[in-house]
């Protein structure tokens, strides 16, 4: 690959990414907003269920621009495995989609 042709390709690895994480971003941050309102009002901290489907939102939606990154950066030969995060994400219980372990 010529030199233009990576340095275009970096711009636009680059490109995608911020695309990624800022759309990513700005629904953590409306989803944990809502969730931190809801929590400050006496009927929304009674409703302990939506607020922790609201974290679980976050959560994955964290995740899945972690690893929307991580596979763009390493389209362009850089490696971004995190061993802690991997331990963190083998120690995690499995859960089903009734919510009880599996």
């Amino acid at each position: 690959m010529t030199e233009v042709k990576a340095i275009h390709k970096l711009e636009s690895s680059l490109d995608n990414m911020h695309a990624m994480a800022s759309g990513s971003l700005a629904r953590i941050r409306g989803m944990a907003r809502c969730a931190l309102r809801a929590l400050e009002s006496p009927i929304g901290a009674r409703d302990l269920e939506s607020i922790a489907e609201v974290l679980k939102a976050i959560a994955m939606d964290a995740d899945m621009t972690y690893n929307d990154v991580g596979v763009e950066a390493e389209s362009n030969g850089i490696k971004t495995v995190d061993d802690a995060w991997m331990r963190r994400l083998q120690a995690m219980p499995k859960v089903s989609l009734e919510g009880g372990a599996v």
